[in-house]
């Protein structure tokens, strides 16, 4: 199978329901497209350390503009804090997403990588993530815990900022370029948590680029 001949929009819309494709096939052709850099169909077998899971992001279209079959949010209208989710939640096994900043605007304070329980706009009830100026946050209905990270960080373009959700053990960790930052969040057991991107400042953007360890 030549991956690169088909396109990761057609995976998602054709192929996958299809069935036409064994699932581990599927995964590698579309771990090409998330991440072509890290593959080598010659050589990688398909030995995922955790589960394999594609979402695309999800959002009002008034304040979102999405591209890249759903990969890519960017913001747009006026700034203020809004937010966008991942079409799929995890409630059970290890899971890992990471996201590429394609663009931020020069206050980093202005956009939050992480997770929530609850896929609503206007909530922020047990919200958890990292800043993109060096701060994690969990977020509740009427205050917010923030605390410095353990690691000095500032995010830059091009960053990919990784997010792991262990629902063994109840906790979620966070990775820059690959380095963990040194701090953990305490999940709530037996909750679905969803990925979320929160954002403030208009064409600050996001683009999915990898699902799966």
């Amino acid at each position: 199978v030549r991956f690169p001949l088909i396109s990761s929009a057609d995976l998602i819309r054709i192929v996958k329901p299809s069935k036409l494709i064994a699932e581990e096939l599927y995964v590698q052709a579309l771990e090409y497209h998330l991440e072509p850099s890290l593959f080598d169909t010659s050589t990688r077998p398909f030995k995922p350390r955790i589960p394999f899971t594609i979402f695309t992001w999800q959002g009002i279209s008034k304040e979102f503009d999405f591209s890249e079959a759903g990969l890519r949010a960017e913001r747009v209208g006026s700034s203020y804090w809004t937010k966008v989710f991942g079409s799929i939640g995890f409630s059970t096994g290890k899971n890992y997403w990471e996201v590429k900043i394609t663009n931020i605007n020069k206050d980093k304070s202005g956009m939050i990588v992480g997770l929530t329980m609850n896929k609503s706009r206007s909530s922020y009830s047990n919200d958890y993530g990292i800043g993109m100026a060096g701060h994690c946050y969990h977020l509740t209905s009427h205050l917010a815990d923030i605390k410095p990270l353990h690691i000095p960080f500032c995010a830059q373009c091009g960053d990919k900022i990784g997010v792991q959700v262990d629902l063994e053990n109840w906790k979620a960790s966070f990775f820059c370029n690959g380095k963990a930052l040194g701090v953990q969040a305490r999940l709530e057991p037996d909750k679905t948590y969803y990925p979320v991107i929160h954002v403030h400042y208009v064409e600050d953007a996001v683009t999915l680029v990898k699902v799966g360890i």
